[in-house]
This record gives C-alpha cells, structure tokens and sequence, in this order.
C-alpha cells in the first residue's frame, strides 16, 4: 500500500471547541440584545452577560492553562473588559456633552419627553443619535471585531494567538 492509497488522517478536534463556540454565541447573543429597547429582552441579555461572565470565571480557574477552552476564556474576559472600558468612557464623554447642550433642567426634561415618545422623527432623538453612535460606537466596534474573530478562530479549532491582549 502506497500513501496515496491511505486515507488521510481526519482533523483531529479539541473536545472543547463546542463549549469554546458556545460561549461565543451566547456572549454575542447577549450583547446584542443588551441594545435592544424592549426592556424585558434588554434586562434578560444582560442578567445572560452576567452568566457568561461568570462561566468564563469558572472555566478560566478549571481548565488547564494550555487549553483551548482556556485560551478562548481569557481572550472573551479581556474583550468583555476592555469593552465596558470603551462605553464607560463614551458614556461619561456623551454624557458631558450633553450636559453642555441642554444646561436648562427644562430642557433636559423636553429632551426626556420627547424620547419617551419613542418616534424616530423627533429633534430629540436626532440629538441622542448623534451623541450615541460618536459616543459608543468605538467600544461596540471593538467587542464586535473581537467576537468575530475569536469566533472565527473557535469555529475553526484555533488558539488566539495573544489572549491576555487587549488589542
């Protein structure tokens, strides 16, 4: 039997790379509904995000430090992170600005109102859009990159080749 006559080997897969994609999925489920405006659905993804985070707490401590389980663990915990980095610090800065817009409490409390209505047309929302996307834009590019590419690396078997990085 020649080696062309022998099948080649399948790829091996990590036994871990199921849960390593499904801390992925869920993380990236949750963050996205976090945004959601349907409060209901906000708060579930958000108590979610607080189970995922606690899920790569124990992983992190459980697994050995060469696995993959690990290496994506600490990858996802670095992203998390430096992502609420990102929005704290867009959230401080929209929040000055706006302060420095509407000074008058009577102006703050129209702006509040005219939210509340939750029409798209309204000078109101056109400000907080405005403020939002320059705001927490960055911080969601960011996670989002980050996800896509661990997940990428996770479909496919992959180490992050750099985990504890936060770029």
């Amino acid at each position: 039997m020649t080696d062309l006559d022998t099948p080649p080997l399948a790829h091996k897969k990590d036994p871990d790379q199921f849960k390593v994609i499904a801390l992925y999925v869920t993380f990236i489920v949750s963050a996205i509904f976090v945004l959601s405006p349907v409060m209901v659905l906000s708060t579930l993804a958000l108590l979610g995000m607080v189970i995922v985070m606690v899920m790569i707490s124990f992983i992190r401590r459980e697994s050995e430090k060469d696995s993959l389980l690990y290496n994506h663990a600490t990858y996802l915990s670095r992203t998390f992170w430096m992502w609420q980095l990102l929005l704290a610090i867009g959230f401080v800065l929209g929040g000055y600005y706006l302060s420095q817009q509407y000074t008058d409490i009577q102006q703050i409390l129209q702006l509040i109102e005219g939210l509340s209505t939750a029409r798209t047309d309204t000078p109101e929302f056109k400000a907080i859009i405005g403020v939002a996307i320059p705001a927490f834009g960055p911080g969601c590019l960011y996670a989002a990159y980050r996800l896509l590419l661990g997940l990428h690396r996770a479909i496919k078997g992959y180490r992050i080749a750099k985990p504890k990085s936060f770029f």
